[in-house]
């Protein structure tokens, strides 16, 4: 009997025999995955949900002391005040990179000289680590030696505080964000631009030519 006459149960049977069998051996590959996040992520966050329900003395033992510690955050006005300023700094750092950043790849979805390579050193940014960011924007908000501070001296204007000024930290660090990340946004925005097709574009100029 060839393959051809077998039974149609026969031949059915064979076909789906691996496809049940398939998905049962992919799951073996998120083993490893779900090995790395349960050791990264959730670990860690089990552990700080633990010890936030403890009391710990340097030398002294460890004491369950319940929610007493949330009691105590909560009725603290400092953390109040840092909530505050996190959400301003929140708000700032993710709304002005969205609007300048889609500004910026409008801009530069049009065909006008240099395109290229102005919108090279505006991606520029988004190339440096962090860690670089960090240490680079530190030495130039130093208020006695830093070149920000420098060049407002040349210009005849007085120094300026930077991040040692709690009422200007938020507005630095919001300038360094938006400095860092916008580029990033307008690639994302121009590449959105970029696959849209090209004839509501042709349309509109005919119909404007008319």
């Amino acid at each position: 009997m060839t393959a051809i006459d077998l039974p149609a149960s026969t031949a059915t049977a064979d076909v789906e025999k691996p496809q049940k069998l398939a998905p049962r051996r992919f799951y073996l590959f998120a083993v490893p995955a779900l090995i790395l996040m349960a050791g990264v992520i959730i670990f860690p966050w089990v552990f700080t949900l633990v010890m936030s329900l403890m009391e710990f003395k340097v030398g002294g033992s460890v004491a369950f002391v319940g929610l007493e510690n949330f009691t105590k955050l909560f009725a603290d006005a400092r953390f109040g005040e840092s909530i505050l300023r996190t959400f301003w700094f929140t708000i700032l750092a993710v709304v002005l990179p969205i609007v300048i950043g889609t500004w910026a790849a409008v801009v530069f979805h049009r065909e006008f000289p240099w395109r290229g390579v102005l919108r090279t050193v505006f991606i520029m940014p988004m190339m440096a680590t962090p860690v670089a960011v960090a240490l680079v924007w530190t030495m130039m908000f130093h208020p006695q030696l830093g070149v920000l501070n420098y060049l407002l001296s040349v210009i005849g204007l007085p120094p300026f505080a930077w991040v040692y000024d709690p009422g200007t930290v938020i507005i630095t660090l919001v300038l360094v964000e938006v400095w860092h990340w916008t580029p990033l946004v307008m690639l994302i925005v121009l590449g959105g631009m970029a696959a849209l097709p090209s004839d509501p574009y042709d349309s509109a100029t005919i119909d404007l030519s008319l």
